[in-house]
């Protein structure tokens, strides 16, 4: 029985092309999202309980996230280029996963804590979605098993908007939370989108944090004490009004 973490990332971004391959300190980005998840999850990898692997669209648009997930020994799934629930689903299929915890490849800081605590409880067989949402936005995860998604899938009359997977997948499913409720600062947005937005990481991942280790309450303080969301804060309107665009004709019937 294998549990994958699930990275979903594509490379035709439309407002800040390849971001995940962008460089910090000579290498990709995304790199310190996958350090950050291999140095919390080591013992599981080494024991074959977990498995890493990038969810991306189809391999010509993708093949350039090749040499990363090599460098530090990852699975890729090349799937469905705009429908991510598919290639969720076709990915725990195809690779024989009891379940799946799912990062967005933009969460360059997703809490690992977070993912601990889904890993934990879809190993009691939830047959929910497990989430947190104590974490500012773009630090929160969710996960289900094959059983769950399996099951969305089947399901006789089935709609859905591609865009807003998660939503889609929480309308008439039990959700159940593994952390408490927690109202962070608004103004802190921890996604990959704009260029302000690589300044802003940027400042993170330079500072004396040690990025890979560091705890999820350092990361926060750090970003209020040292107001570095003022990198990214003007930022946050336009990022919702571009994601309500984007995902109001994506509703598959």
């Amino acid at each position: 029985m294998v549990s994958c973490i699930g990275i979903i990332a594509r490379l035709n971004s439309k407002r800040l092309k390849n971001k995940h391959l962008l460089q910090v300190n000579n290498k990709p980005i995304l790199s310190y999202l996958i350090e950050r998840i291999k140095f919390e999850f080591q013992n599981e990898i080494d024991n074959n309980l977990l498995e890493i692997s990038l969810l991306t669209g189809n391999e010509k648009d993708n093949k350039d996230f090749i040499n990363l997930v090599d460098f530090y020994k990852i699975r890729i799934f090349f799937g469905n280029n705009d429908n991510v629930l598919l290639r969720i689903h076709e990915n725990l299929k195809i690779n024989k996963y009891t379940s799946i915890i799912c990062v967005e490849g933009d969460d360059i800081l997703c809490s690992v804590k977070g993912m601990r605590q889904i890993y934990e409880s879809l190993k009691k067989n939830s047959k929910d979605i497990v989430k947190t949402r104590s974490y500012p936005f773009g630090m929160n995860s969710l996960g289900f098993t094959f059983e769950f998604i399996n099951r969305f899938f089947n399901k006789e009359n089935l709609s859905y908007n591609k865009s807003i997977w998660k939503t889609s997948l929480e309308r008439d499913n039990k959700v159940i939370f593994v952390d408490n409720l927690h109202k962070w600062d608004n103004r802190l947005r921890f996604t990959l989108d704009y260029p302000d937005d690589l300044k802003f990481f940027n400042e993170i991942i330079n500072s004396n944090l040690n990025i890979k280790t560091a705890k999820d309450k350092e990361i926060i303080d750090h970003v209020i004490g040292h107001e570095v969301y003022k990198f990214n804060s003007h930022l946050i309107a336009d990022y919702w009004k571009n994601y309500n665009h984007e995902s109001k004709n994506d509703e598959i019937k």
